[in-house]
């Protein structure tokens, strides 16, 4: 069985966040099925079991995330800008060598599959 890459995708969330949720659940589900990637997005899961609006938990999360992050072979960036959290992960991600694909920045889903 061939192993797949493991890819946490960067989403900003803060906003309107069900939309965003959303919204990551297609990239995930794009890179999957397209790139052929293990992708991931454990901030979602978080959601539902922190509090975003609390300062304290918001950053036990971006910890847990971070955690997370350290086991990927690559983060992408995706979305329509890049959020003060998603710049977090890309200073980790750089800072321990992990790629980091900017690409997908600017752009929504729907530009990519055409």
């Amino acid at each position: 069985m061939a192993t797949r890459p493991l890819v946490f995708i960067s989403h900003p969330i803060r906003g309107d966040v069900e939309a965003n949720i959303e919204s990551t659940c297609h990239w995930m589900r794009w890179a999957i099925r397209n790139k052929g990637v293990s992708a991931i997005a454990p901030y979602i899961g978080l959601l539902k079991a922190l509090n975003e609006d609390d300062p304290k938990e918001r950053d036990i999360g971006i910890e847990i995330g971070m955690d997370v992050l350290l086991r990927c072979d690559e983060l992408w960036l995706v979305g329509t800008h890049i959020s003060e959290g998603m710049q977090k992960e890309a200073d980790f991600a750089h800072k321990h060598d992990i790629r980091v694909i900017y690409g997908y920045i600017n752009r929504t889903i729907d530009e990519v599959i055409e």
